[in-house]
This record gives structure tokens, sequence and C-alpha cells, in this order.
């Protein structure tokens, strides 16, 4: 071979490793994200899509969580990626706590977001992601943290329920006197036979947790004393619902029940024949479960009386629920529209690779995911502003002419100000400034990913 076949060839093979990874595999894989026009198509448009930050080759994403402000995506490495709801636009991403430990998913309060990493529970600042401060715990946590404004609780292996004194835990932590004092900042423990499984659940005065013994217990949030105790057939087998003065279990005998917070007497029980051991989710008066095998259920949070016909089946999870419709995902993973009066199916559309689902109990917006982190919300076409559910509350004001029930002309997605329409990549909702070279969505690739900025509805 001549020597100037030899350098060709040796350019063309250099010239091959060089090519950016993303450019490669969209062109073989494409992008996972629906097409605009097959959303509106079933009533829905995409608000934004952006990218947490996570390493495929070695991370994935375990978990979601949002509030009326803030969505959060948590892999499996520890580090967490913030997100503001509406628009988008990405916060902050950092890595919490010891890397490729136990991972327990993340909760919040008003103003932090509470971590469990190893040993140590991290108070996070939601809006800039600086740790306020981080603490030791006395044992081995076997559930994710709760708080309220006053105490932080933490479940351990051991069958204890630690109770810490917010207060004390900043003013020790700014002295740097942590992790020395840590026995300062616990207010009280309660300790019970056998680890607890599912996080406390504080409510006003007091507080509920379970234990894997079976008993569901209720202490006074000040001082731990036990108000009453209730034992059912099997272990509680999903997360405690608070709602008003009663809470709403689910048990592994099939069983699902509420209870009177303060007394401990049965208010209501129902039976699905199998087991429930998604979270039940609570919107507005209405509560829907999902037991194994796929059935989905609407009942009266109050009485306990199903509210459709019949149950839903084949479906895997909840997802969202607007003022007539509930969103959901079937076994197949596709997006399920029904109704929310009936339960009767409306439409249904493929997720492809977003096998991720946040369940929403505060907000009518769709939030789903890759194992990558490539996340997308969704919602109603014409639905500008988010309908909040667990604190109607913080619902931002509407003005006159666009309230939910005079709205008549869907959102339609327009390039940003300052991109040229004719750079927009057809029926995306990239910004022109941050789309790739190729002129594509991204795609869900093995690539590192530097996320981008969303596009904010105008």
């Amino acid at each position: 071979m001549s020597p100037i076949r030899i350098a060709a060839l040796f350019l063309l093979a250099a010239g091959a490793l060089e090519r950016p990874a993303v450019a490669q595999t969209s062109a073989v894989g494409g992008s996972p994200l629906p097409a605009e026009s097959m959303l509106n198509r079933n009533g829905l448009t995409r608000r934004w899509w952006s990218h947490a930050t996570i390493n495929p080759r070695r991370d994935k994403l375990l978990h979601m969580a949002v509030d009326e402000q803030f969505l959060f995506l948590q892999s499996s490495s520890g580090t967490v990626s913030a997100f503001n709801c509406e628009s988008g636009k990405r916060l902050w991403a950092r890595p919490i706590g010891p890397s490729d430990r136990a991972i327990y998913p993340v909760t919040l309060n008003d103003e932090f977001l509470f971590v469990v990493a190893g040993l140590k529970l991290y108070a996070v600042r939601k809006a800039t992601g600086d740790i306020a401060w981080e603490l030791e715990i006395p044992g081995q946590p076997s559930s994710s943290p709760a708080a309220d404004d006053q105490r932080v609780f933490v479940g351990c292996l051991d069958g204890s329920l630690y109770a810490f004194d917010l207060a004390l835990v900043r003013d020790l932590y700014s002295q740097g006197l942590l992790p020395q004092y840590t026995e300062e900042t616990i207010a009280w423990r309660y300790r019970t036979s056998k680890e607890i499984v599912t996080p406390a659940v504080p409510q006003g005065a007091l507080v509920a947790f379970a234990s894997r013994n079976g008993s569901l217990y209720i202490v006074a949030a000040e001082d731990r004393k036990l108000k009453f105790q209730f034992e059912t057939d099997a272990k509680l087998s999903a997360p405690i619902v608070p709602y008003g003065d009663t809470l709403l279990v689910a048990s592994e005998d099939s069983s699902f029940y509420s209870l009177n917070a303060r007394s401990g007497k049965s208010v209501w029980q129902f039976t699905t024949g199998n087991v429930i051991r998604r979270p039940p989710v609570l919107i507005d008066d209405e509560v829907y479960l999902l037991p194994e095998r796929d059935n989905l259920y609407k009942l009266s949070a109050e009485t306990g009386q199903p509210l459709w016909p019949q149950a839903r089946p084949r479906i895997m999870d909840f997802l969202a629920a607007g003022s007539r419709w509930i969103f959901v995902a079937d076994h197949q993973n596709n997006l399920v529209v029904l109704s929310r009066e009936t339960g009767s199916t409306e439409t249904r559309l493929p997720l492809s690779r977003f096998t991720k689902h946040l369940i929403n109990d505060r907000s009518d917006r769709i939030y789903v995911a890759t194992e990558t982190g490539l996340v997308m919300c969704l919602h109603e076409l014409g639905r500008d502003f988010p309908r909040f559910h667990m604190h109607p509350d913080r619902q931002p004001l509407l003005p006159d002419l666009a309230r939910d029930s005079e709205v008549e002309e869907p959102a339609v997605e327009t390039p940003a100000q300052d991109a040229p329409a004719d750079e927009m990549p057809a029926d995306e909702t990239t910004p022109a400034e941050d789309a790739p070279e190729t002129d594509q969505a991204p795609a869900d690739d093995d690539a590192p990913v530097e996320t981008p900025a969303a596009e904010e509805m105008p």
C-alpha cells in the first residue's frame, strides 16, 4: 500500500474517533422525545425537556421528587439535579454525601431537601443546592427522612425512630460543634421491636410511623408519648398517607384502612385481594390504589367506597391528575388518559424509553424520565398554569382572560424570541442556541451529558 493511501486511511480513522458521541448516537437511535404533533392529537403538549447530571456508563436515575416549585432527580451515585417545575430551567446539580451508598428517596419540607446517604443526614437548600447542615445518624437508616417545621425524623434498622431538633441542629452546625455534639440534637428516640419500614408522617402535634412487627404507632411529636398502637395481621406494605384527621394505611394482608389519627379507631376498611406496595395517591378527596397485578382503584377517602364502576386493569403507575382526566402508565409503558369521573380510557400514547415515572400528587403536571436522566414535562393543552392539589393556597393568580374554565385555544410552542424560526428543529422544543449541530433532539445515549437549558413556554 502506498504511503499516500496509508496516510489517508489514518486521517479517516482519526476523524471517526473524534466524531462527537451525540452525533453518532443521534443518527442511529434518534430521540425518545414524542413528537409534539402526536401529543397534540392526544390533548397534551410538551412544556419542556432537559437532562439531569448523570454519567450513564456507571450511573442511572433512581428517584424523582417534586413540590410546587422544584423538581429533583436523584441518581444511583448520589448526585441530585434540581429544576424549576414550570420552566424546566436547571437550578443546580451536585453529589450529596459519599457516592454509591444506599440511596433512599429524598424528602422535602418548605425550606429544605433532606437526603440520607450512608450514615449521614443532609439538609440542602432547595433553590441553591447549598448544604445547610449535615448530621451523623446514630443508627443504620432504614427509610427516607421526614420533617415538619421543628423536627426531622429518621427510622433505623434497629427499630428506632429518631426525632432531631431542627433549630438545635442548625445552631450547633453553624458553631462547628457537630458531629461531637450529635447526641444533643436528639429530641427523642422511640424504640420498637423491628425496623422502621416506611417514612414517618408528621401530622401536627402527632407523628405516625410503622414497624416491620406489623404495628402502626402514633406518638406525640413533642415528647414521644404513645397515643395508640394499631396492629394489623401483616406488616405495613406502603407509605402512610395522611387525610385530614385520619391516616390511610395499607398492609400485606391486602387490606387498606382509614384510621382516626387521634383515637386509633378504624373509620373504614377496603380489601383489594392483592398486596398494595405502591404509594396510595391522595388527590383532593379521592384516593387511588395500585395493588400488585396492575389494577387501579379509585375510592372515596372519606368513606372508602369505590368511585368507579370497576377497577381499571393493567395499570402500572399513577402519573398525575387534572380536573377531568387521570394520567397513568400501563404495563406496556403507554401514557393512558382516563376519565376522572368514570375511569374509562380516553386515549393512550407510547412513552418509549421514559420508564421512570414520578407520582405527582402536588399538581397536574406529568414528569417522566429515562434511566439516563432525560426528563420531560407534559400537560394538557391550554393548561398554561398548573393546578395544585396538596396546597391549593399556593396556586398562582390566573389572569382574568386565562382561567381554566375559559381557555379555548391550545397553547402553541413558539421559538424563543432571540432564535429565528428557521433555526428551530422541527417538532421539538429545544432552544435553537442549545440544539445539537445535527438539528436533532437529544438522543438518550451512553455519553455523559452536560445539561442543556430547557425551553420555557412563552
